[in-house]
């Protein structure tokens, strides 16, 4: 049975490889399930037998990657430079599925689904001035997100990057000052 779990485990992860390198050519809607199994070298059955399309495979992608964010802000409070450093190596680690999800090229509602993660949502309440009236709270949370969101997304953009640790610190500060 572990030959098993071990050869599910290396299909699965030559598919994804497959898909993210066909992702940087293509829609996922121009994708065919055939050109994908010919790049991963697996049968057309093989796939079928883990994904019902390319979507499902992307979708546990997607998964993944918000899993790997979930395990690196753990329980960490309240948030600090290190926490910082710690999801942008992550990111930094999956460079380019991080590209592709952050800059919604593969699939839209990727920020949505990144947001409504309790783990995030959690993050952004402990971090907001709740000190405001309900529709200016509403304001600032959106702030944050959408200016973290654009800040990381412009920081894996770059070919010159910062290291995790100084974007960090770059990021603590940032929030510090909307926060005076």
């Amino acid at each position: 049975m572990e030959k098993e779990d071990r050869r599910t485990k290396i299909t699965k992860r030559m598919l994804k490889e497959s898909l993210l390198e066909l992702l940087k050519k293509d829609s996922i809607h121009k994708i065919k399930i055939r050109e994908l199994c010919e790049r991963a070298d697996i049968n057309r059955s093989t796939f079928y037998k883990y994904y019902a399309s390319q979507y499902e495979l992307l979708n546990a992608m997607e998964e993944d990657w918000l899993l790997s964010i979930e395990h690196y802000i753990g329980s960490i409070i309240p948030v600090q430079e290190v926490f910082f450093a710690d999801i942008l190596i992550s990111l930094e680690e999956n460079l380019e599925l991080s590209r592709l999800l952050l800059n919604s090229n593969v699939d839209a509602e990727f920020p949505r689904k990144l947001f409504n993660q309790p783990c995030i949502k959690r993050l952004i309440d402990e971090t907001l001035p709740l000190d405001k009236d309900d529709s200016e709270t509403d304001y600032i949370y959106r702030f944050y997100v959408n200016g973290g969101y654009s800040i990381i997304k412009h920081w894996l953009n770059k070919e010159q990057r910062e290291s995790p640790s100084e974007m960090a610190g770059i990021m603590q500060r940032i929030f510090q000052r909307v926060q005076c």
